[in-house]
């Protein structure tokens, strides 16, 4: 215990050293955090209180509905969290330097995994913390809990929630590396995979909000009472349950029928951590070395099965060489794959629920207009994740040997068209697909408009994590995970967010225009999202000409 506490020490003491500067880059990325984090807590504050006045005061659906959606919100949190830390896990236990480091000093594996453990949960999960306390906050406040309360809700039931979800992803980790031992990797990810798409079919097969909502406004005006006999069985086990079960009797005032899921929820995370820690004891120092022999043991016709360095294509010389090592590269860091995945897999699940949100809004026109505005910034919040988890990190990982690049027969108006383009296809290609499904459900007719407007928007986001990844590059991080989380992605992250609450500024009143107009004479006019779509080209093109202004000059100064 006494080398657990040492090592966190000089952790926390390097971290103050290393993040604390006067320089004016950090100055100037330390503002930006602080500028996102605060952006982050206010405006989720009111959000969580608007939205919880609007369901209650307008819609009137009452409180026991407004908790099994946020029991729905809580699953899809449990299982991002759950994920998100097997990724940043994989990293943190298997692939950190300092874990080789730790690993050469007379040091217990198991304290090493205790340590790492912890350190990846709050490096994973702080903004998320500071999120949840805002949320937390604005519904506190709307329904006037107490403080005891809050506390209550938030130490006994939302930290033990996410420390389950993160305990659970350590041992599905642990248990992945020991599997991949006897089955081999590729079969153990798929197995998982399946696993974890068939627990969400499950869920939203199970858990129909359409259903729950006729069901219980048969009882209108007395919707805040009880009615856990329409909910299915399963639904009573899961960890998110409980936490809106936990959320209805607070409301309700009767702490004791809350009390038993404060206990089910404790005692949850505290097996699932017991379990962690044993498996981590007898398996993480063993998995560990095979890991590296995992690692050691890939053969060149491996790396080499497609788009290899042997076989010539019809590119020229130069754009084969950087599009094939992009491609190599991507592939070489099995968190890239499986972070991809687990974003598309985040985004199947949201389309799958679109059209049940689209039934919601009827025939209320601010709902409607609400309701697709929200779908349309999801769109635009997974176009901005995609760029800043991999468009923000690619110079950064050119590493120590960017000076090749540097030194080669290329401008930087080519490399930057050869760098780019894998990136910006793909991610035009899912926000594309999201775009044509979602405007599908509402309205044919605003298809076309919006796949400009797609094409223009994701242009923007794109050029602008990639310049500003440019700005605050770090050649000596080789974890796109870490430097997708930095300060300046935070700040990156933080324009971002001002991007898209200017585009809900631009699209309202066209969007409430033609759902007014189809909705009360059956018309559909789209005139008015021409204006909106020239507004988005102005913006498109000032922000591409001032990232290729900043790129200009990073990639030419000094490396």
């Amino acid at each position: 215990m006494a080398i657990i506490v040492h090592i966190l020490k000089y952790k926390f003491l390097s971290f103050i050293k290393l993040n604390i500067s006067f320089e004016f880059s950090n100055v100037l990325k330390n503002t930006g955090s602080f500028l996102v984090y605060s952006s982050f807590a206010i405006g989720a504050f009111f959000f969580s209180y608007s939205t919880v006045q609007y369901l209650l005061e307008e819609l009137k659906i009452g409180l026991f509905l407004l908790h099994e959606f946020f029991s729905i919100t809580l699953f899809i949190f449990f299982i991002t969290v759950n994920i998100g830390n097997i990724i940043v896990s994989y990293s943190t236990l298997y692939k950190s330097a300092e874990v080789t480091y730790l690993f050469n000093k007379p040091i217990r594996p198991s304290a090493i995994f205790v340590i790492k453990f912890f350190d990846n949960f709050f490096y994973s999960s702080s903004t998320l913390i500071l999120i949840l306390l805002s949320i937390l906050g604005g519904y506190a406040y709307y329904l006037g809990l107490s403080f005891v309360d809050v506390s209550l809700i938030f130490f006994l039931n939302f930290i033990p929630l996410m420390l389950s979800a993160a305990a659970l992803g350590i041992i599905t980790l642990l248990t992945i590396v020991k599997l991949s031992t006897i089955v081999g990797p590729r079969i153990v990810l798929f197995g998982l995979l399946i696993l974890y798409l068939t627990s969400i079919f499950l869920f939203f097969n199970l858990v129909s909000p359409v259903d729950l909502v006729n069901q219980v406004m048969k009882y209108y005006p007395n919707v805040d009472l009880y009615f856990g006999e329409y909910l299915p069985v399963g639904l009573h086990y899961l960890p998110n349950h409980w936490l809106s079960e936990s959320l209805y009797w607070i409301a309700r005032d009767n702490s004791i029928a809350a009390g038993k899921y404060f206990y089910l929820q404790v005692l949850s995370a505290s097996l699932l951590l017991l379990l962690a820690l044993v498996l981590g004891m007898r398996w993480y120092h063993k998995t560990w070395f095979y890991e590296i022999k995992l690692r050691g043991n890939k053969t060149i016709n491996d790396l080499d099965r497609f788009f290899s360095f042997k076989n010539h294509s019809k590119l020229s010389s130069l754009s084969e060489v950087i599009f094939k090592r992009e491609h190599h590269l991507f592939l070489r860091e099995p968190t890239q794959m499986f972070h991809m995945i687990v974003l598309i897999v985040l985004i199947a699940v949201f389309l799958s629920s679109v059209s049940s949100l689209v039934k919601l809004g009827g025939l209320n026109i601010f709902l409607q207009t609400v309701i697709y505005l929200s779908v349309f910034i999801f769109n635009t919040f997974m176009v901005s994740t995609l760029a800043l988890r991999f468009v923000f990190p690619l110079i950064s990982l050119e590493g120590k040997t960017f000076w090749k690049i540097k030194s080669a027969p290329i401008s930087v108006k080519h490399f930057i068209k050869l760098k780019l383009t894998p990136y910006f296809a793909f991610i035009l290609f899912i926000s594309t697909i999201l775009t044509v499904i979602v405007n599908r459900l509402f309205s044919i007719e605003l298809i076309l408009i919006m796949l400009v407007c797609n094409l223009l928007i994701t242009a923007t986001i794109v050029m602008m994590n990639f310049s500003l990844g440019s700005l605050f590059v770090n050649y000596n991080e080789r974890n796109p995970i870490r430097i997708a989380s930095s300060q300046g992605a935070s700040l990156s992250f933080l324009l971002n967010l001002i991007y898209m609450v200017l585009l809900i500024v631009i699209f309202y009143l066209p969007i409430n225009i033609y759902f007014n107009n189809f909705i009360r004479y059956g018309e559909s006019e789209i005139s008015y999202l021409f204006y909106a779509a020239l507004i988005i080209l102005s913006i498109a093109l000032i922000v591409v000409s001032i990232s290729l202004i900043i790129l200009k000059k990073c990639l030419v100064r000094d490396f």
